[in-house]
């Protein structure tokens, strides 16, 4: 992330940490998907001229990848926990005991508990950043972060297979390969008379994903043997990050929280 001051050397190194975990992270999740860790079964409804698409999933998300996960998230965190002791050092050689930099989806009196030892903008900047100042601060960044790393002290990163919106369909000669993306674009249809259900989510056991429907009979001619649904991986529903892929997910927790130290180097 660039040259910091020194005080806060060990908080770039546990940053360059985070991205060592997430490359590892990327190649272990490409291998798992790379290995075809699911079944797709399509069923045909000839009344309806319609093509539903299943997925199944057939081997559990392997346990290296929850680890690597789970190590990014507290590095990440334990980055602005760091920030705000720095912080505190500036006023104080002993900072309050909880000194931490809180993170709260509502207003609550123990943050002044928590950054009560820094400086006074300081303090101003952190309030700034609280998840609370949104409309929906379950969607914030920050909150995100928070919780998923809170999480992970007390049980493994929950990550399922998840099915993005799309499927990629054959024999379209006016799109580069002969292909279609079907997704909820109606641009992305080319004109074409056709009707799209997806579901996002994770898929914990066998799920229906989609829905293909030619409304147009003449629109059958696409190759739908060849169709290919686009897996990833996703935080499951019962976390915090519930239907969000794993890597872009966490690339952007990485990058708010590089954005977040940035604003406080002026203090030292």
């Amino acid at each position: 992330m660039g040259t910091l001051p020194q005080k806060l050397n060990h908080i770039g190194a546990k940053i360059a940490r985070s991205i060592e975990h997430f490359n590892a992270l990327d190649g272990e999740i490409t291998a798992f998907l790379n290995s075809k860790p699911y079944a797709i079964r399509r069923e045909f409804d000839a009344e309806k001229r319609s093509y539903s698409f299943f997925v199944n999933p057939l081997a559990e998300v392997p346990l290296r990848i929850r680890i690597l996960t789970g190590e990014m998230l507290g590095q990440l965190r334990s980055c602005l926990d760091h920030l705000a002791w720095q912080l505190a050092l500036i006023t104080t050689p002993t900072p309050h005991e909880r000194t931490e930099f809180p993170i709260f989806a509502e207003p609550a009196q123990r943050q002044i508990q928590k950054i009560g030892s820094l400086p006074e903008p300081a303090q101003a900047i952190v309030e700034k950043l609280q998840p609370y100042h949104d409309q929906t601060p379950e969607k914030n960044t920050l909150w995100k972060l928070h919780r998923l790393a809170n999480e992970d002290k007390h049980r493994l990163p929950h990550i399922a297979l998840l099915a993005p919106a799309g499927v990629s369909l054959g024999n379209l000669p006016e799109l580069p390969g002969g292909g279609i993306v079907l997704g909820f674009s109606d641009q992305a249809r080319k004109g074409r008379d056709l009707a799209l259900e997806m579901r996002i989510g994770p898929i914990e056991g066998e799920e229906k994903v989609g829905e293909i429907t030619f409304i147009d009979p003449k629109e059958t001619d696409l190759s739908i043997e060849g169709a290919v649904v686009p897996i990833d991986l996703a935080f499951a529903a019962d976390s915090a990050g519930a239907g969000m892929l794993v890597r872009p997910e966490l690339v952007s927790y990485g990058k708010r929280v590089e954005e977040i130290v940035r604003e406080f180097t002026g203090f030292f």
